[in-house]
Parts: C-alpha cells; sequence; structure tokens
C-alpha cells in the first residue's frame, strides 16, 4: 500500500511541473521574456517589465477572491468580478481592477480569467503599468484559455 501511495504522489508531482500550456490554446505575446515553468506556473514580460501575462494550473478548484489575495498585487481597488463564457461554451470568472505590484511597487491594472476542466483550475492574470497601452496580444491571451482539440 505504502509503494502506491509513493507512486500516486509522484505521478502528482510529474503533472504539476509540466508547463502550464500543454493542455490548452494559449499563447503569449511574441517576443516576451517566458521564465521557466515550476509547479503549474509560467509568466512573461516585457523588456522593460511594465506589462507581464501569469499562467497557473492548479489541480483544484478555486475562489477568485481567494485567487487575488495571493497574486502579487496589493492593495486591491475598483474590482469587478463576473462570470463570462470563453472558447463557445466554457464558463469562466474574470476579475478586472487596479492595484500595486509587490514586485515593482507600480499602479497596475489587472485582468485576471478563471476556469475549469476535469477539476483543472486554469487562471490567466494580465497586469501592466498605469499608462501603460493595452497590449492586445496579451489581452486575448487571457481568454485563450481553451482546451485544445
Amino acid at each position: 500500500m505504502k509503494i502506491r501511495t509513493i507512486f500516486c504522489v509522484a505521478i502528482a508531482a510529474l503533472a504539476a511541473c509540466s508547463s502550464p500550456t500543454q493542455s490548452i490554446n494559449f499563447q503569449p505575446p511574441a517576443g516576451w521574456i517566458a521564465t521557466a515553468s515550476l509547479f503549474g506556473f509560467q509568466s512573461w514580460h516585457t523588456a522593460d517589465r511594465k506589462q507581464v501575462l501569469i499562467l497557473f494550473r492548479l489541480p483544484v478548484a478555486i475562489d477568485p477572491n481567494q485567487a487575488m489575495q495571493h497574486t502579487s498585487i496589493n492593495n486591491l481597488q475598483d474590482m469587478t468580478t463576473k462570470k463570462i463564457t470563453i472558447c463557445g461554451k466554457q464558463p469562466a470568472v474574470l476579475v478586472t481592477g487596479r492595484g500595486t505590484s509587490s514586485q515593482t511597487h507600480s499602479e497596475q491594472d489587472f485582468k485576471m480569467l478563471m476556469t475549469s476542466y476535469n477539476g483543472t483550475t486554469y487562471m490567466a492574470i494580465y497586469a501592466r503599468d498605469m499608462g501603460t497601452p493595452v497590449n492586445s496580444e496579451a489581452d486575448r491571451a487571457v481568454y485563450a484559455l481553451c482546451q485544445r482539440s
């Protein structure tokens, strides 16, 4: 019984280590700098670090309000949450607002989208410094949490 438990834990750990983009049609903007994919997390940012795109793949369902409390955006303001549909018929939650980046200490606009497939939650966040124009590719990527066919 112990070997089976160890085997199951090892399989779960390996699944968590794989790229969060492997099962979905998510594409970051061309030319953005990628971080290493680690434990279902990856981010991309512009060279000046005024914009960031973050993708999480989590093996559990998550409440959007709790998720925002665990991001690197502090002093959340003007936050709105609404249920939407993506990828034709996939239910999702969209959260928008502004806050302060804990890394750069700059005021940022953010957009977060969450959806779940078969018990796995995908969460994409696009944050940009106030006054920085929206990057249409990054904005589209947030909504591209569609399963690959």
